[in-house]
C-alpha cells in the first residue's frame, strides 16, 4: 500500500470515529433531562403549565383562573394552599403554585412540589417578570428544601421553606426562603 493510500485510510478512520463519537454524544444529550424538565414531567404538575412556557403577559387574573394561590392586596384560592398543607401533613405528594406581585407590581411565580418518598420540597422560582432585578437575575431557578412552615417574624406571618433550624436569628439567612407574607 502506498503512503498516499495509507494516509487516506487513516483520515477516513478518524472521520468515522469522530462521527460515531458525535452520534453517541447526541444520543446521550437527548436522554439527559434537566432538573426542571423532570420537575414538570412529574404527574403531580400535570394540571399546571410548565412555568417556563407561561407568557410574559401572564397576570394575577390568569393565575386565579389557573387555580394558583394568589397573594397580594387580596388572597385568592386560599383553599388550594390549605389542600397543599393538608397533603403534606398526611405525607402525600403535593404541588402548589404561588403567584404574588412585587412592590413594582411585577409578577413572581413559585412552584412548590413536595415528594413524600424523599421528604423534600423542590421550589421553582420565576423572576423573569421582575423589573426591579438586574437582567442577569431575571431567571427561573430550582432549589431544594427539607421543611415548610408558617413563621411569625416581627409581627408578620410568612410562608417559608428552609433547611436546618428556623428561628429569629437565622430567619434572614440563605437557609430560609421567604415565599410570601401571609398576614
Amino acid at each position: 500500500m502506498t503512503n498516499f493510500k495509507r494516509t487516506i485510510l487513516i483520515i477516513l478512520m478518524i472521520i468515522i470515529m469522530v462521527i460515531v463519537v458525535l452520534e453517541v454524544v447526541t444520543i446521550l444529550n437527548k436522554n439527559t433531562k434537566s432538573e426542571l424538565d423532570i420537575f414538570y414531567d412529574d404527574e403531580i404538575t400535570n394540571e399546571y403549565e410548565d412555568i417556563r412556557n407561561l407568557s410574559k403577559e401572564y397576570n394575577v387574573y390568569n393565575a386565579q383562573v389557573d387555580k394558583c394561590f394568589v397573594v397580594g392586596a387580596m388572597v385568592h384560592n386560599e383553599y388550594i394552599y390549605g389542600e397543599f398543607l393538608e397533603d403534606y401533613k398526611k405525607e402525600r405528594d403535593s404541588f402548589l403554585r404561588i403567584v404574588c406581585n412585587t412592590k413594582n407590581n411585577d409578577l413572581i411565580i413559585f412552584d412548590i412540589m413536595y415528594k413524600n418518598n424523599t421528604k423534600e420540597f423542590k421550589l421553582v422560582s420565576d423572576y423573569t417578570r421582575d423589573t426591579s432585578k438586574k437582567e442577569e437575575d431575571r431567571i427561573i431557578k430550582l432549589s431544594k428544601y427539607k421543611n415548610i412552615s408558617e413563621y411569625e417574624y416581627k409581627g408578620y406571618t410568612y410562608l417559608v421553606l428552609y433547611n436546618g433550624i428556623l428561628n429569629d436569628e437565622n430567619f434572614n439567612s440563605e437557609n430560609v426562603f421567604k415565599l410570601v407574607k401571609l398576614y
